[in-house]
């Protein structure tokens, strides 16, 4: 159906501009709300890692080794609002490991993580902004 008014628009009545005007805008439109989707779940993962930064590096020093388990136990006490965003426990490892600022490894069935060493200058960029 919609290929036959194409046709008939742009072939008989001559009006192939309008026509790819009206095709561009509703591309455009399509595209632009699937960008707004992506820039939104985008901004609520930054802020789970934004409260993942804050929980984990208050839980344990740097260096020792705590259960991801643990901290995500505390993440989702703190930010309660995150519980409906929050990954799954295999994303969630993964994403603690992402920030750049965890060593994680499996000791045995366990998922553990370490706060790495931070330079003076990164430790204070690593942390959340309020």
């Amino acid at each position: 159906q919609e290929a036959l008014r194409g046709f008939r628009e742009i072939f008989v009545s001559g009006r192939s501009e309008a026509y790819v005007n009206r095709f561009e805008t509703q591309r455009w439109a399509v595209a632009k709300a699937e960008a707004d989707q992506r820039r939104q779940q985008l901004l609520a993962r930054q802020d789970i890692i934004n409260a993942l930064i804050d929980v984990a590096t208050g839980l344990a020093p740097e260096g020792e080794w705590i259960k991801v388990e643990v901290i995500k136990k505390f993440l989702l006490q703190e930010y309660p609002g995150l519980e409906a965003n929050a990954p799954r426990y295999a994303k969630f490892y993964r994403m603690l490991e992402d920030t750049g600022c965890f060593e994680v490894q499996l000791q045995g069935s366990t998922v553990m993580a370490k706060l790495k060493p931070q330079p003076e200058g990164k430790a204070a960029a690593a942390a959340p902004k309020a």
